[in-house]
């Protein structure tokens, strides 16, 4: 299906159309795989689809599209606590990957569980658990995903300052926010203002 190296909607949508699914589901499913609005799906947003290792971020963004806002997290939390304990267990877990988000690969599981499971308590609690379809976060909360899924010393200035004035805006916050962890508007928002405690409408490096 790919004739350049990577899928358009076009041959994405082909490509489903010839598995079963449906003109609908194909472009809702592309619509979720590039939630960053690139022009066309290269390898590594097409992971979570294929079978290949799957990260947190993978499962996020696979949990976004089978659970999405506003009500996603409520109800994978339905799905996932069977004993209703509010809190959901590692067997737990793993069936809702597998049943739900089609990732059956244990070893992958067990280090998203791992990540998620911040005190190494063996069982997730709803705010954790709650981290893979979240678009609702804080400044402690964003600050954590974006080390669980980009790493240490990320964001740097220059992937976030698109006019490369050496500053950043509230837009260009937002936009990398969305593109990069799906973190709603709303949110980034008030994680701009939380940042900006001079209130200049800029951040500078050593505030970002």
């Amino acid at each position: 299906w790919d004739k350049d190296g990577e899928l358009s909607l076009n041959e994405f949508v082909a490509m489903c159309r010839s598995l079963g699914f449906s003109m609908e589901n194909a472009n809702h499913i592309y619509d979720t795989l590039n939630f960053a609005g690139t022009s066309a799906l290269g390898f590594e947003q097409l992971r979570p689809v294929a079978n290949e290792s799957v990260s947190f971020g993978h499962m996020r963004l696979l949990a976004l599209g089978e659970f999405p806002p506003p009500d996603g997290s409520t109800k994978v939390m339905e799905v996932a606590d069977e004993d209703r304990s509010t809190s959901v267990e590692y067997d737990e877990f793993l069936k809702v990957s597998c049943s739900y988000l089609a990732v059956v690969n244990e070893s992958d599981l067990a280090s998203v569980f791992s990540v998620l499971d911040v005190a190494a308590a063996g069982v997730l609690l709803q705010e954790q658990f709650n981290f893979l379809t979240a678009t609702e976060f804080d400044v402690p909360a964003v600050r954590h995903l974006i080390k669980i899924m980009l790493g240490l010393e990320r964001p740097t200035m220059v992937e976030v300052d698109a006019s490369g004035d050496g500053k950043v805006n509230a837009v260009e916050f937002s936009t990398w926010l969305y593109k990069m962890l799906a973190v709603s508007n709303a949110s980034a928002t008030r994680i701009f203002q939380d940042l900006d405690t001079c209130e200049r409408g800029v951040l500078s490096p050593e505030q970002l």
